[in-house]
């Protein structure tokens, strides 16, 4: 598809806009002349070429031809980048398209409903490109404290005998000029309402439609108009920071997490110092609980992937959120899901693996079976010891094992006595443990750590009755750079190795170095030994 900068994209754009809209007007009237509509879409479908609806097109055809040209503004408001006339798009398909054009208003539920259209058969006879709709921003307006945004109902484009009679009050001047946007999402008084209307307050006045249209073609300058409209100023710079959290707060919550995230992002670029402000305001539990009760699809998915993907320290935090949820919440569990597909999330996570420092187990465990498989290697390669274990517990034992070996060695090694135990525990399992012969490599790679006496005597037990104990056991017995705690165990296991077991037991000068608990082992199994050798 042409770029919209292309110029002979915009002309020839705007020779088939200045078609379309006479055809639109004659349309408003119940009627497109039979010609008109043939010479549309002949001149269409012989230059094969797509209907901009960038800032230049819809700029020329709003100042030519305001009264025809209205609803390309409406509709590039509402996201429609572009429409192309497919080869075998008929005469009533046209017409069918011309029908939705004119209905086009300034309101979210004209965005939805053409899209639903758009979808739908009737629309299969074009190629749409749509983006986020302008009018999503004025979903979530600024409440007073006292006023859940919950307890009102919106009144989008109806007059005043719309409005119920138990219809609540605006309760700030904020709240007024909320409600004064074409876009209502207020349930407002039949006063209120009158009184705006009668002040011609609900018309978007030609310096905010000249500024909205400049803006269709420069995302940089669409995202800081989008914020500031939506917000009421003219400067997003002169916003005081507890306001725009709790702005940001509504946008989450309100159905429109798409533009907090926009916000968010425009904000760390144009006004840093504001952005940090307001995100010290922002509870990252609250923000994820507020993702987590909405379905985030299409525009909304790709805008939480790319903050989550950026350096938003917040970013990182409602990530651990959503991740910590996931055993428990279906919702939780299928966005993590759908998140691992995009390639900076998993980079994130990467970069970020201390935040998993902060999961419970359950959490360590879902990330472990759902993570794709380079991920599960990212984060084991750079997770602490605790960590590590908590995910390698998790895995199928010999999946662990023969997969993660080296980082299974690492945790009895460097784990602390819980993580070093709790991995022991999954290991020595009968059912489903190690094979004794990986076992015996593992011990014998992590023989110099600190064993807890709990882990050692677990995995030395398990080999007891194994035909590669005696090598195995006897060598850590006898090695004084063994940890002492793996000695006992070993020189326990070996028990039922009476041969094995007076090797073990054989006086050396290095017992005089032995830890204290070692040499009581020795010595008990000499016991042991002389009382076998009395009673045969």
């Amino acid at each position: 598809m042409s770029s919209p900068e292309d110029p002979d994209a915009v002309a020839h754009s705007r020779q088939l806009l200045s078609l379309l809209n006479s055809a639109v007007r004659n349309t408003r009237g119940d009627a497109t002349p039979q010609p008109l509509l043939e010479r549309l879409a002949t001149a269409w479908q012989s230059s094969q070429r797509a209907i901009l609806l960038s800032a230049r097109t819809v700029q020329h055809g709003v100042a030519t031809l305001p009264q025809d040209g209205g609803w390309s503004f409406y509709a590039a408001m509402s996201g429609v980048a572009s429409i192309l006339l497919r080869p075998e798009a008929s005469l009533a398909d046209l017409q069918r398209l011309l029908i939705q054009l004119a209905q086009f208003r300034f309101s979210a539920e004209c965005a939805e409903a053409f899209r639903e259209w758009a979808w739908e058969e009737d629309g299969e006879a074009f190629d749409f490109e749509l983006r986020r709709s302008f009018t999503e921003t004025l979903d979530a307006e600024d409440l007073p404290e006292h006023v859940r945004a919950s307890t009102l109902s919106a009144i989008r484009g109806v007059g005043a005998q719309a409005a119920t009679a138990g219809s609540r009050r605006i309760a700030s001047r904020a709240l007024d000029l909320a409600a004064s946007r074409l876009e209502l999402d207020i349930e407002v008084s039949v006063e209120s309402y009158a009184r705006a209307a009668a002040n011609r307050e609900f018309e978007v006045d030609g310096a905010m439609m000249s500024r909205v249209t400049r803006s269709l073609g420069n995302p940089s300058a669409w995202a800081t108009a989008e914020l500031e409209v939506s917000l009421g100023v003219g400067d997003i710079r002169e916003l005081d920071a507890l306001r725009l959290a709790r702005q940001l707060e509504l946008s989450f919550g309100g159905g429109v997490p798409s533009v907090a995230l926009q916000a968010l992002t425009t904000l760390e670029s144009e006004a840093p110092d504001l952005a940090k402000q307001a995100r010290a305001h922002l509870s990252a539990a609250e923000v994820a609980a507020s993702l987590l009760h909405q379905p985030l699809l299409g525009e909304a998915m790709r805008a939480l992937a790319a903050w989550l993907s950026g350096p938003d320290p917040l970013a990182a935090d409602v990530l651990r959120e959503i991740v910590g949820k996931a055993p428990t919440s279906v919702s939780a569990g299928t966005l993590v899901e759908v998140l691992f597909r995009d390639q900076g999330v998993l980079a994130r996570l990467r970069e970020g693996v201390e935040m998993l420092g902060g999961l419970d187990d359950s959490a360590c465990a879902w990330l472990a079976a759902k993570a794709p498989q380079p991920l599960l290697e990212d984060l084991l390669e750079v997770a602490s010891a605790d960590v590590a274990a908590a995910l390698l517990s998790a895995l199928p034992v010999r999946k662990a094992t023969s997969e993660f070996e080296a980082h299974v060695s690492r945790v009895l090694t460097d784990g602390t006595k819980e993580t070093q135990t709790m991995l022991a525990m999954r290991l020595a399992d009968e059912t489903e443990g190690v094979e004794p012969r990986q076992l015996a490599t593992l011990l014998r790679s992590a023989a110099t750590g600190a064993w807890s006496s709990r882990a050692a005597t677990l995995l030395c037990a398990r080999l007891q009755g194994a035909a590669l104990a005696r090598e195995t056991l006897l060598p850590l017995v006898r090695d004084r750079g063994v940890a002492p705690a793996l000695r006992v165990a070993a020189l326990r296991a070996l028990r039922t190795h009476p041969e094995t077991l007076q090797k073990a037991c054989a006086w050396t000068l290095s017992e005089l170095w032995a830890p204290s608990d070692v040499q009581r082992a020795l010595r008990q199994a000499r016991k042991e030994l002389k009382e076998v050798g009395r009673s045969s």
